[in-house]
Protein backbone atom coordinates (compact mmCIF):
# COMPACT_ATOMS: atom_id res chain seq x y z
CA UNK A 1 0.00 0.00 0.00
CA UNK A 2 3.04 2.70 1.19
CA UNK A 3 4.44 1.53 -2.17
CA UNK A 4 1.67 1.81 -4.13
CA UNK A 5 0.91 5.72 -2.68
CA UNK A 6 4.71 6.77 -3.21
CA UNK A 7 4.36 5.21 -6.98
CA UNK A 8 1.00 7.46 -7.49
CA UNK A 9 2.25 10.54 -5.24
CA UNK A 10 5.66 10.42 -7.60
CA UNK A 11 3.51 10.67 -10.43
CA UNK A 12 1.05 13.48 -9.41
CA UNK A 13 4.34 15.34 -8.78
CA UNK A 14 5.71 15.20 -12.03
CA UNK A 15 7.30 18.53 -13.38
CA UNK A 16 5.61 18.20 -16.93
CA UNK A 17 2.26 18.25 -15.12
CA UNK A 18 3.19 21.80 -13.47
CA UNK A 19 4.38 23.03 -16.46
CA UNK A 20 1.41 21.97 -18.69
CA UNK A 21 -0.84 23.28 -15.88
CA UNK A 22 0.92 26.93 -15.89
CA UNK A 23 0.37 26.73 -19.90
CA UNK A 24 -3.22 26.34 -19.55
CA UNK A 25 -3.38 28.86 -17.17
CA UNK A 26 -2.25 31.04 -19.56
CA UNK A 27 -4.06 30.22 -22.30
CA UNK A 28 -7.16 30.67 -19.88
CA UNK A 29 -6.12 34.21 -18.63
CA UNK A 30 -5.89 35.16 -22.67
CA UNK A 31 -9.32 33.70 -23.24
CA UNK A 32 -10.82 35.42 -20.31
CA UNK A 33 -9.19 38.76 -21.48
CA UNK A 34 -10.74 38.39 -24.82
CA UNK A 35 -14.41 37.50 -23.93
CA UNK A 36 -14.28 40.05 -21.18
CA UNK A 37 -14.57 42.90 -23.94
CA UNK A 38 -17.43 40.72 -25.67
CA UNK A 39 -19.27 39.50 -21.70
CA UNK A 40 -18.26 41.85 -19.53
CA UNK A 41 -15.68 41.64 -16.69
CA UNK A 42 -18.68 39.46 -14.22
CA UNK A 43 -19.40 37.22 -16.54
CA UNK A 44 -15.77 36.27 -17.97
CA UNK A 45 -14.86 35.64 -14.12
CA UNK A 46 -18.04 33.59 -13.90
CA UNK A 47 -17.94 31.96 -16.89
CA UNK A 48 -13.95 30.91 -17.47
CA UNK A 49 -12.22 31.88 -13.85
CA UNK A 50 -14.88 30.79 -11.31
CA UNK A 51 -15.74 27.93 -13.50
CA UNK A 52 -15.13 23.99 -13.50
CA UNK A 53 -15.22 23.92 -17.14
CA UNK A 54 -14.93 26.93 -19.53
CA UNK A 55 -17.36 26.81 -22.66
CA UNK A 56 -15.62 28.94 -25.56
CA UNK A 57 -16.68 31.18 -27.32
CA UNK A 58 -19.53 32.07 -24.68
CA UNK A 59 -21.99 33.23 -27.01
CA UNK A 60 -21.42 31.20 -29.98
CA UNK A 61 -23.47 28.18 -30.72
CA UNK A 62 -20.69 25.90 -31.16
CA UNK A 63 -18.55 25.56 -27.79
CA UNK A 64 -15.19 24.32 -27.29
CA UNK A 65 -15.09 22.76 -23.42
CA UNK A 66 -12.17 23.78 -21.50
CA UNK A 67 -10.34 23.51 -17.89
CA UNK A 68 -12.10 26.47 -15.98
CA UNK A 69 -9.75 28.13 -13.43
CA UNK A 70 -11.87 26.06 -10.40
CA UNK A 71 -10.29 22.89 -12.42
CA UNK A 72 -6.79 24.38 -12.66
CA UNK A 73 -6.29 25.61 -9.46
CA UNK A 74 -7.47 22.48 -7.82
CA UNK A 75 -5.16 20.53 -10.36
CA UNK A 76 -2.05 22.74 -9.17
CA UNK A 77 -2.99 22.73 -5.63
CA UNK A 78 -2.76 18.37 -5.80
CA UNK A 79 0.87 18.60 -7.97
CA UNK A 80 1.97 21.28 -5.45
CA UNK A 81 1.37 19.05 -2.31
CA UNK A 82 2.30 15.54 -4.35
CA UNK A 83 5.59 17.20 -4.90
CA UNK A 84 6.31 18.73 -1.28
CA UNK A 85 5.41 15.73 0.38
CA UNK A 86 7.13 13.05 -2.16
CA UNK A 87 10.08 15.12 -4.19
CA UNK A 88 11.97 17.13 -1.89
CA UNK A 89 14.25 15.38 0.69
CA UNK A 90 13.85 16.34 4.51
CA UNK A 91 16.91 18.15 5.33
CA UNK A 92 17.92 21.42 6.24
CA UNK A 93 19.57 21.97 2.53
CA UNK A 94 16.32 21.53 0.68
CA UNK A 95 14.58 24.24 3.56
CA UNK A 96 14.39 27.04 1.28
CA UNK A 97 12.11 24.71 -1.58
CA UNK A 98 10.04 23.70 1.43
CA UNK A 99 9.10 27.06 2.41
CA UNK A 100 8.79 28.48 -1.10
CA UNK A 101 6.19 25.17 -1.82
CA UNK A 102 4.60 25.78 1.09
CA UNK A 103 3.90 29.74 0.55
CA UNK A 104 2.26 28.49 -2.98
CA UNK A 105 0.53 25.83 -1.42
CA UNK A 106 -0.90 28.85 1.41
CA UNK A 107 -1.63 30.79 -1.81
CA UNK A 108 -3.82 28.56 -4.06
CA UNK A 109 -6.01 28.11 -0.20
CA UNK A 110 -6.31 31.47 0.15
CA UNK A 111 -7.68 31.85 -3.19
CA UNK A 112 -10.25 29.55 -2.61
CA UNK A 113 -11.19 31.02 0.47
CA UNK A 114 -11.53 33.76 -1.05
CA UNK A 115 -13.82 32.20 -3.75
CA UNK A 116 -15.94 31.18 -1.11
CA UNK A 117 -15.97 33.03 1.46
CA UNK A 118 -14.90 36.49 0.47
CA UNK A 119 -18.42 39.09 -0.27
CA UNK A 120 -18.93 42.31 -1.83
CA UNK A 121 -21.10 44.35 -2.83
CA UNK A 122 -22.73 48.11 -2.51
CA UNK A 123 -23.43 50.32 0.39
CA UNK A 124 -25.75 53.47 -0.53
CA UNK A 125 -25.96 56.20 2.10
CA UNK A 126 -28.48 59.25 1.89
CA UNK A 127 -27.83 62.59 3.69
CA UNK A 128 -27.14 61.67 7.44
CA UNK A 129 -28.55 58.16 6.88
CA UNK A 130 -27.08 54.71 8.83
CA UNK A 131 -27.13 51.71 7.58
CA UNK A 132 -25.49 48.33 8.75
CA UNK A 133 -25.64 46.14 5.69
CA UNK A 134 -24.85 46.48 2.37
CA UNK A 135 -26.51 44.50 -0.96
CA UNK A 136 -24.97 42.63 -4.33
CA UNK A 137 -26.16 43.73 -7.01
CA UNK A 138 -25.83 40.82 -8.87
CA UNK A 139 -27.64 38.12 -7.13
CA UNK A 140 -31.25 38.52 -5.76
CA UNK A 141 -32.78 36.86 -2.67
CA UNK A 142 -36.73 36.40 -1.80
CA UNK A 143 -36.40 37.58 2.18
CA UNK A 144 -39.75 36.79 4.86
CA UNK A 145 -40.17 39.34 7.29
CA UNK A 146 -42.30 38.06 10.65
CA UNK A 147 -43.08 41.77 12.05
CA UNK A 148 -42.48 41.52 16.00
CA UNK A 149 -43.35 43.76 19.11
CA UNK A 150 -39.72 43.89 20.24
CA UNK A 151 -37.69 42.81 17.01
CA UNK A 152 -38.68 42.06 13.27
CA UNK A 153 -37.49 38.09 11.81
CA UNK A 154 -36.30 37.63 8.72
CA UNK A 155 -35.58 35.02 6.34
CA UNK A 156 -34.23 34.91 3.14
CA UNK A 157 -34.00 32.07 0.45
CA UNK A 158 -31.24 32.39 -2.11
CA UNK A 159 -31.82 33.07 -5.65
CA UNK A 160 -30.60 29.39 -6.66
CA UNK A 161 -33.96 27.70 -4.45
CA UNK A 162 -35.38 30.81 -6.11
CA UNK A 163 -34.62 29.32 -10.00
CA UNK A 164 -35.24 25.52 -8.62
CA UNK A 165 -39.00 26.54 -8.64
CA UNK A 166 -39.68 24.21 -5.38
CA UNK A 167 -41.27 24.72 -1.75
CA UNK A 168 -39.01 26.05 0.28
CA UNK A 169 -37.60 25.14 3.89
CA UNK A 170 -40.13 25.94 6.17
CA UNK A 171 -37.68 27.01 9.05
CA UNK A 172 -40.63 26.56 11.74
CA UNK A 173 -43.25 28.82 9.98
CA UNK A 174 -46.87 27.93 9.97
CA UNK A 175 -46.81 27.65 6.41
CA UNK A 176 -44.60 26.82 3.18
CA UNK A 177 -43.53 29.10 0.33
CA UNK A 178 -43.43 27.54 -3.22
CA UNK A 179 -41.85 29.25 -6.05
CA UNK A 180 -44.22 28.75 -9.06
CA UNK A 181 -41.68 30.42 -11.50
CA UNK A 182 -38.22 33.21 -11.53
CA UNK A 183 -37.55 34.84 -14.60
CA UNK A 184 -34.58 37.41 -15.04
CA UNK A 185 -37.20 40.23 -16.66
CA UNK A 186 -40.44 39.81 -14.74
CA UNK A 187 -42.00 41.71 -18.33
CA UNK A 188 -42.32 38.33 -19.78
CA UNK A 189 -45.34 37.23 -17.56
CA UNK A 190 -46.78 40.80 -17.58
CA UNK A 191 -49.99 39.18 -18.71
CA UNK A 192 -50.67 37.20 -15.80
CA UNK A 193 -52.76 38.48 -12.80
CA UNK A 194 -50.39 38.35 -10.21
CA UNK A 195 -48.08 40.91 -12.40
CA UNK A 196 -51.19 42.62 -13.66
CA UNK A 197 -51.45 45.67 -11.03
CA UNK A 198 -47.41 46.53 -11.94
CA UNK A 199 -47.24 49.34 -14.65
CA UNK A 200 -44.54 48.90 -16.84
CA UNK A 201 -43.91 52.07 -17.43
CA UNK A 202 -43.08 52.54 -13.61
CA UNK A 203 -41.61 49.48 -12.95
CA UNK A 204 -38.40 48.48 -14.96
CA UNK A 205 -39.31 45.61 -17.55
CA UNK A 206 -35.93 44.37 -17.29
CA UNK A 207 -36.32 43.05 -13.40
CA UNK A 208 -36.52 39.89 -11.98
CA UNK A 209 -39.83 38.49 -10.75
CA UNK A 210 -41.43 35.62 -8.99
CA UNK A 211 -44.49 34.26 -8.48
CA UNK A 212 -44.65 32.62 -4.98
CA UNK A 213 -47.99 30.47 -3.54
CA UNK A 214 -48.30 30.37 0.07
CA UNK A 215 -49.49 26.97 1.68
CA UNK A 216 -50.91 25.54 4.59
CA UNK A 217 -52.84 22.43 6.27
CA UNK A 218 -52.55 20.79 2.60
CA UNK A 219 -54.13 23.68 0.50
CA UNK A 220 -53.08 26.89 -0.96
CA UNK A 221 -54.21 29.83 0.71
CA UNK A 222 -52.60 32.56 -1.24
CA UNK A 223 -50.38 33.24 -4.27
CA UNK A 224 -48.55 36.17 -5.23
CA UNK A 225 -46.19 38.53 -8.17
CA UNK A 226 -43.13 40.01 -6.94
CA UNK A 227 -41.20 42.51 -8.58
CA UNK A 228 -37.85 43.59 -7.63
CA UNK A 229 -38.13 45.99 -4.27
CA UNK A 230 -41.67 45.77 -4.46
CA UNK A 231 -42.79 44.29 -0.96
CA UNK A 232 -45.80 42.64 -0.46
CA UNK A 233 -47.95 42.18 2.75
CA UNK A 234 -50.14 39.55 4.48
CA UNK A 235 -51.85 38.73 7.36
CA UNK A 236 -51.35 34.65 8.68
CA UNK A 237 -53.05 33.82 12.09
CA UNK A 238 -52.95 37.23 13.16
CA UNK A 239 -49.51 37.08 12.72
CA UNK A 240 -47.75 40.15 10.18
CA UNK A 241 -45.61 39.26 7.41
CA UNK A 242 -44.27 40.95 4.47
CA UNK A 243 -42.53 39.32 1.51
CA UNK A 244 -39.75 41.39 -0.84
CA UNK A 245 -38.03 40.07 -3.97
CA UNK A 246 -34.45 41.68 -3.28
CA UNK A 247 -30.60 42.16 -4.23
CA UNK A 248 -28.68 40.10 -1.93
CA UNK A 249 -28.17 41.74 1.09
CA UNK A 250 -25.41 41.17 3.58
CA UNK A 251 -24.99 42.48 7.55
CA UNK A 252 -22.44 43.93 9.15
CA UNK A 253 -21.68 43.97 13.12
CA UNK A 254 -21.56 47.53 13.36
CA UNK A 255 -23.36 50.39 11.57
CA UNK A 256 -21.82 53.48 9.18
CA UNK A 257 -23.54 56.72 9.21
CA UNK A 258 -22.69 58.73 6.68
CA UNK A 259 -22.07 62.73 8.32
CA UNK A 260 -21.05 64.35 5.16
CA UNK A 261 -20.20 64.33 1.24
CA UNK A 262 -18.28 66.82 -0.92
CA UNK A 263 -17.44 66.80 -3.87
CA UNK A 264 -14.70 68.60 -5.88
CA UNK A 265 -15.64 69.51 -10.16
CA UNK A 266 -13.19 70.23 -12.89
CA UNK A 267 -13.42 74.21 -13.15
CA UNK A 268 -15.80 75.34 -15.21
CA UNK A 269 -17.55 71.62 -15.79
CA UNK A 270 -20.20 69.65 -13.84
CA UNK A 271 -17.57 66.42 -14.08
CA UNK A 272 -16.32 65.80 -10.72
CA UNK A 273 -12.77 65.58 -9.87
CA UNK A 274 -13.01 63.80 -6.58
CA UNK A 275 -15.34 62.85 -4.10
CA UNK A 276 -15.14 62.21 -0.11
CA UNK A 277 -17.72 60.99 2.29
CA UNK A 278 -17.34 61.63 5.99
CA UNK A 279 -18.40 58.57 8.00
CA UNK A 280 -18.94 57.71 11.56
CA UNK A 281 -18.20 54.06 12.10
CA UNK A 282 -20.22 52.53 15.60
CA UNK A 283 -19.95 49.20 16.77
CA UNK A 284 -21.48 48.27 20.57
CA UNK A 285 -18.03 49.16 21.89
CA UNK A 286 -16.40 51.88 20.09
CA UNK A 287 -17.21 54.74 17.60
CA UNK A 288 -15.09 56.83 14.85
CA UNK A 289 -15.50 59.42 12.52
CA UNK A 290 -13.66 58.69 8.97
CA UNK A 291 -12.82 60.04 5.84
CA UNK A 292 -13.65 57.52 2.68
CA UNK A 293 -12.14 59.01 -0.68
CA UNK A 294 -11.19 57.95 -4.31
CA UNK A 295 -7.96 55.68 -3.92
CA UNK A 296 -8.51 56.01 0.57
CA UNK A 297 -10.85 52.96 1.50
CA UNK A 298 -11.49 52.62 5.10
CA UNK A 299 -10.68 49.14 6.43
CA UNK A 300 -12.11 48.40 9.55
CA UNK A 301 -12.90 45.06 11.38
CA UNK A 302 -11.78 43.10 7.90
CA UNK A 303 -14.82 45.34 5.96
CA UNK A 304 -13.00 47.26 2.98
CA UNK A 305 -15.07 50.61 1.72
CA UNK A 306 -14.41 52.73 -1.10
CA UNK A 307 -15.54 56.01 -2.86
CA UNK A 308 -17.56 54.45 -5.48
CA UNK A 309 -20.01 57.10 -6.74
CA UNK A 310 -22.44 59.36 -5.22
CA UNK A 311 -26.03 60.44 -6.38
CA UNK A 312 -28.65 63.17 -5.95
CA UNK A 313 -31.44 63.31 -3.63
CA UNK A 314 -33.61 66.33 -2.59
CA UNK A 315 -31.97 66.75 0.22
CA UNK A 316 -28.30 66.80 -0.66
CA UNK A 317 -25.90 64.33 -2.43
CA UNK A 318 -26.25 60.58 -1.36
CA UNK A 319 -22.97 58.45 -1.25
CA UNK A 320 -22.30 55.23 -2.75
CA UNK A 321 -19.81 53.00 -1.16
CA UNK A 322 -18.16 49.84 -2.58
CA UNK A 323 -17.85 46.97 0.08
CA UNK A 324 -15.74 44.09 0.36
CA UNK A 325 -15.29 41.43 3.27
CA UNK A 326 -12.35 38.85 2.47
CA UNK A 327 -11.10 37.14 5.51
CA UNK A 328 -8.26 35.42 3.65
CA UNK A 329 -7.25 39.26 2.81
CA UNK A 330 -3.76 39.12 4.26
CA UNK A 331 -2.99 35.21 3.03
CA UNK A 332 -1.27 36.67 -0.55
CA UNK A 333 0.75 39.03 1.30
CA UNK A 334 1.63 36.15 3.57
CA UNK A 335 2.64 33.67 1.20
CA UNK A 336 4.53 35.96 -0.76
CA UNK A 337 7.12 36.57 2.28
CA UNK A 338 7.19 32.82 2.57
CA UNK A 339 7.85 32.03 -1.01
CA UNK A 340 10.46 35.75 -1.14
CA UNK A 341 12.31 34.00 2.25
CA UNK A 342 12.51 30.49 0.46
CA UNK A 343 14.03 31.67 -2.51
CA UNK A 344 16.90 34.24 -0.16
CA UNK A 345 17.14 31.00 1.76
CA UNK A 346 17.74 28.48 -0.90
CA UNK A 347 19.90 30.71 -2.80
CA UNK A 348 22.26 31.21 0.30
CA UNK A 349 22.15 27.88 1.13
CA UNK A 350 24.02 27.12 -2.52
CA UNK A 351 26.06 29.85 -2.29
CA UNK A 352 27.45 28.71 1.29
CA UNK A 353 27.43 25.27 -0.59
CA UNK A 354 29.37 26.77 -3.86
CA UNK A 355 32.02 28.89 -1.66
CA UNK A 356 32.76 26.23 1.01
CA UNK A 357 33.20 23.65 -2.23
CA UNK A 358 35.77 26.39 -3.61
CA UNK A 359 37.61 26.38 -0.87
CA UNK A 360 38.03 22.93 -0.36
CA UNK A 361 38.97 22.60 -3.95
CA UNK A 362 41.55 25.45 -3.84
CA UNK A 363 42.97 23.97 -0.40
CA UNK A 364 43.52 20.70 -2.31
CA UNK A 365 45.02 21.96 -4.96
CA UNK A 366 47.68 24.18 -3.26
CA UNK A 367 48.40 20.58 -1.19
Amino acid sequence: MKSFLKQWLKQLSAPSITLWLLLLLIVLVVIGTLEQAQIGLYAAQQNYFHAWIAWFPSQSLVKIPFPGGATLFLALFLNLAASFFSRFAWNWKQAGLWICHIGIVLLVIGSALTFYLAQEGVLKLGPNEAKSQFFNSRFYELALTQQGIEYDRMIAFPQSMLMDKAKLPQNDLPFTLEIVGYWPSWIQQHAHPDFASYDPTKVHGDEPGCMVQIWANGSAIAHYGLVLDIPIAFTYQGEQYQLILQHKTYFIPFQVHLMAFERELYPGTDTPKAFTSKVMVQDTKTQREALIQMNRPLRYNGYTFYQSSFYETETGYGSVLAVVYNPAEEWPYFSCILIFAGMVLHFCVKLVGFIHKESRDKGEHHG
